[in-house]
């Protein structure tokens, strides 16, 4: 590795910054090898030395020091394994295919405790983040599989989505969803099926009660 001086040349202001920034702070030259290369922006660097200096191992460091990821990708590839992930966990969603939004959703049902048959359900780039949102929420507000399979179709938009997840929490029957589960009706007329269906479960639940 060549003297700090004579980077000068070869790195801009902002990308010695991070080289400094790094050996400052305690990282090794060998250490600091692994962000100072040119095809990194300095926001890509300062991912890489967050995480040497968080304590991340080389292997670890490696998964996402890659030029094909930007620096938001890194940084949620970067907390996952701040915040206990496994290699293998973390590279279900280390995937250049999917945006940092989109990372972030499969990352925090993985840290929720998500097992990997329900985080496969969503963890595809056929879904944007939204949408991967309400299939997130929907197990982990308790809904089995088979409910989530009604609604994590990326024919519906997130609003639709919604409105199909909150009939299945509000204890509807699979077969009352399903009448509205269709991608002929938008999320308003989901919703007025929705609160039909809720409101005649009310008055069952009312008159059972006064029995």
């Amino acid at each position: 590795m060549k003297k700090i001086g004579d980077l000068a040349d070869k790195f801009d202001d902002l990308q010695m910054y991070q080289i400094k920034e790094g050996l400052e702070n305690g990282l090794s030259m060998e250490q600091v090898k692994l962000y100072a290369e040119e095809y990194f922006n300095p926001w890509q660097m300062g991912e890489i030395r967050e995480g040497l200096e968080y304590g991340l191992t080389e292997k670890e460091i490696k998964v996402y020091a890659n030029e094909r990821f930007n620096a938001e990708q890194m940084a949620e590839i970067r907390y996952g394994f701040e915040r206990g992930l496994s290699l293998g966990q973390v590279e279900v969603f280390a995937d250049e295919g999917f945006d940092y939004w989109q990372m972030g959703e499969i990352r925090e049902g993985l840290e929720h405790g998500l097992p990997m048959d329900q985080i496969s359900m969503y963890a595809t780039e056929k879904f944007n983040y939204v949408q991967m949102y309400q299939i997130r929420r929907g197990f982990e507000n308790g809904l089995s599989e088979e409910q989530v399979e009604i609604y994590a179709d990326e024919r519906f938009d997130n609003l639709q989505m919604y409105q199909i997840k909150e009939g299945l929490e509000n204890g509807l029957s699979m077969e009352q969803v399903t009448t509205y589960a269709d991608v002929k009706f938008n999320h308003l007329q989901m919703k007025d099926i929705r609160e039909n269906f809720e409101q005649n479960l009310n008055l069952v639940e009312e008159n059972e009660f006064e029995f």
